[in-house]
């Protein structure tokens, strides 16, 4: 499920969000914790209002969350209101005061609200994740949750394994027998968000556009168009790998492509300083090719099992592609054909040509203009 963390500081101001991606939507979770304080008497008409299955939650800062340090009786008070107002889930800490978090648990059994044991963080991922995540399950009777904070690929590929492992593995089966919900925050956690129906989490969060529960939010919208709702663990993964690539249009040219092409695929940004590790885990992705960006064009040519002539000429590889056990990874580079293509006319053999700069995408022009005859001067 595609599930929206409300953020505004009133009732209405959520239930407008809502309003706005209705149609991507599958839950909500209400963050009571960004309400202002007068707006919290109106959490019991809140489910109503909203029309969806409903997460009650309240972050503390150091969870982050967005209200003040207020007393954690206070706050147990304020989850409360999800027993008797049609919430369907009450999200608390795995590490709450236990003589406040157990009546409330106990009341949660009573009343038919699934709790939610999460926890948060923000620097990095702890060493025991798998364990941590059986551990707030409970044995099943609570969905563990987890958003965690991986600094680079190899902490994303953790996650990853820490999700094959509760959903591939008897006993990790049995113990979330509730599901579980996992998801990597920041850039280098993006690709979790995208892929979490495939990873087997129950739901991804998102937040309205312009505001963010957590960082790597996008809106529901944008995560649609994604084709998240088509994502499964069968579907083919494809990616943009760069450093920086979150900025990339590359995924919305490529999966509006996918959807209008009926492709069971999709495509993300890949912010890394590893290539190496894509390549190494690329079956755990299901990865079958590779956009390659700055900083990466010549560090992953070593990477490929065979090299297409004209990467070899410019010394620089644009496209990675996982033919599978025959041929392996394949390098090639397309940027000399793009560049060349619109120019296809044009008289160019014996004139002249400046190329202003000398990295990846520049080696790539030099090698087409020699190509077509071409006399050339190279100013860095």
């Amino acid at each position: 499920m595609i599930c929206l963390s409300c953020t505004g500081k009133t009732i209405e101001e959520n239930i407008r969000y809502i309003e706005l991606y209705r149609e991507y939507l599958g839950i909500v979770e209400m963050r009571a914790d960004f309400l202002d304080e007068a707006e919290l008497d109106g959490l019991d008409d809140f489910p109503h209002l909203a029309g969806f299955p409903v997460i009650l939650t309240y972050r503390l800062p150091r969870d982050g969350g967005a209200g003040a340090d207020i007393d954690e009786r206070r706050r147990f008070e304020i989850l409360s209101r999800g027993l008797s107002g049609g919430y369907a889930y009450i999200d608390i800490e795995d590490d709450a005061d236990t003589s406040l978090s157990w009546p409330l648990i106990q009341g949660a059994d009573e009343a038919g609200v699934k709790i939610i044991r999460s926890f948060h963080d923000f620097n990095g991922i702890p060493s025991n994740l798998y364990e941590r995540m059986i551990s707030a399950a409970g044995g099943g009777r609570f969905i563990p949750k987890a958003a965690v904070m991986p600094n680079n690929s190899r902490e994303l590929f953790e996650i990853i394994e820490t999700a094959r492992a509760l959903t591939d593995t008897a006993a990790g089966r049995e113990s979330v027998s509730g599901g579980f919900i996992l998801l990597g925050m920041g850039a280098a956690g993006f690709p979790t968000r995208v892929l979490a129906r495939a990873l087997g989490s129950l739901l991804t969060f998102t937040s309205a556009e312009g505001t963010s529960a957590a960082p790597g939010h996008i809106s529901p919208k944008q995560l649609a168009d994604y084709g998240y709702a088509g994502i499964s663990r069968a579907s083919r993964v494809y990616g943009i790998l760069g450093n920086p690539a979150m900025h990339s249009q590359s995924p919305r040219i490529h999966n509006e492509g996918y959807r209008s092409g009926g492709i069971d695929a999709v495509y993300l940004p890949f912010e890394t300083g590893e290539p190496e590790l894509f390549i190494k885990n690329a079956d755990m992705l299901n990865l079958g090719g590779l956009s390659v960006t700055i900083p990466h064009k010549q560090r992953v040519m070593p990477l490929a099992d065979t090299t297409d002539g004209p990467v070899k000429a410019i010394g620089a590889c644009n496209t990675l592609v996982n033919s599978g056990r025959q041929q392996g990874w394949i390098a090639y580079n397309t940027d000399w054909i793009g560049f060349l293509q619109p120019i296809a006319e044009l008289p160019l053999e014996g004139r002249g040509a400046i190329v202003i700069g000398a990295g990846g995408a520049a080696r790539a022009v030099v090698y087409a203009l020699l190509e077509r005859g071409m006399k050339v001067t190279v100013i860095n």
